[in-house]
């Protein structure tokens, strides 16, 4: 193994991750591809290699090319929906997870995942929070196993707000000089409908 080489290509993954992060943060506010009401509340996509057209999930897009290779260990991004939280950390919190979930072990160096969460408002899906997750390091604590990443989202809501949640998640399997990606969302309802999820205490 070439840890020099291999160092570099860690350190660019995590780089292009965060110029990524940074561009949303700034952007602040993401405009709905849909009219109200025809927005999907979930899409899901298998990881594919790298190289061709890419499902736009920031657009509301899950089409991929069909010549746009699939992972080989049957690996699929999914997000849940945003729910107040009633454990971890408690009511006051919205949480929400997404996770990579494979049907076998892949023989990966690194898994990564992005999570972006908005809550709804008049002028569009607006970011509270987001994270950064790595396995195995276990940066971002996910949980991690053979077969499956899961990192959760946290948001300290205002007390007696009534919101929708918006959650897309860019999840990565990198395996040597070959890197997977897919995307996930799952949202509570329309940016501009009534809100759906009561942040209570």
């Amino acid at each position: 193994m070439n840890h020099t080489r291999d160092g570099y290509r860690y350190r660019k993954t995590i780089i292009v991750i965060a110029l990524a992060a940074l561009t949303a943060f700034v952007s602040g506010v993401v405009t709905p591809a849909y009219a109200d009401g025809e927005e999907p509340s979930r899409i899901s996509t298998p990881l594919r290699l790298e190289g061709g057209a890419r499902g736009d999930v920031t657009a509301g897009l899950a089409s991929v090319a069909s010549y746009w290779e699939p992972n080989p260990w049957g690996c699929d991004a999914i997000s849940d929906h945003p729910h107040e939280s009633t454990k971890d950390p408690g009511h006051g919190w919205i949480n929400a997870k997404a996770r990579t979930e494979c049907s076998s072990s892949p023989p990966v160096v690194l898994w990564h995942m992005i999570q972006r969460l908005y809550r709804s408002s008049w002028s569009g899906w607006r970011l509270v929070n987001i994270k950064f997750s790595s396995c195995p390091v276990g940066t971002g604590d996910p949980d991690c196993e053979d077969r499956e990443m899961q990192g959760v989202i946290s948001w300290d809501c205002p007390a007696g707000t009534w919101y929708n949640y918006r959650l897309q998640t860019i999840h990565q399997i990198i395996d040597g000089d070959r890197i997977y990606t897919g995307n996930s969302l799952a949202q509570t309802g329309p940016v501009r409908q009534t809100g759906t999820v009561e942040c209570s205490r």
